[in-house]
């Protein structure tokens, strides 16, 4: 087994090879950029409605704030730029795993199915385009 750590997007050709030397296999890795927002969820997973509960969205450590736009049963946008960092310290030599959990707390008072569209502000203040996505039932 054998892990490849990527400094940097782009894409790179693997060779491996025999003790002469002779390449016995090839692959071509592609690295794209970080995602904007890894993961997005409620906590609870199912709330109640009318309780408070949070939003949360785990990015990398270079994001500044998140914005949760909801929509169904009601609608709404909400930013924050409150968060927590986790690490997690690989046991195989990799560099650590720093990333960031935002969370806003909020209210439905309707209950039915929700979609969250979760994305990300960067250090420069532009949001990203692309997002996470979580579909949530409020009941």
């Amino acid at each position: 087994m054998a892990f490849v750590y990527a400094k940097s997007p782009g894409s790179t050709k693997i060779h491996l090879k025999d003790h002469t030397g002779a390449v016995k296999a090839s692959c071509t890795i592609t690295v794209s950029s970080a995602e904007p927002v890894r993961y997005v969820y409620s906590d609870p997973v199912t709330p109640n409605a009318g309780a408070s509960f949070n939003l949360k969205a785990i990015t990398d450590s270079s994001k500044t704030a998140v914005k949760f736009v909801v929509k169904g049963a009601a609608s709404g946008t909400y930013e924050t730029t409150e968060f927590t960092t986790e690490s997690n310290t690989s046991e195989f030599g990799l560099p650590v795993n720093n990333v960031r959990i935002f969370s806003k707390g909020v209210t439905f008072n309707t209950a039915g199915k929700y979609t969250v569209y979760a994305y990300s502000k960067t250090a420069s203040g532009s949001w990203s385009s692309s997002y996470a996505k979580y579909d949530f039932l409020v009941s």
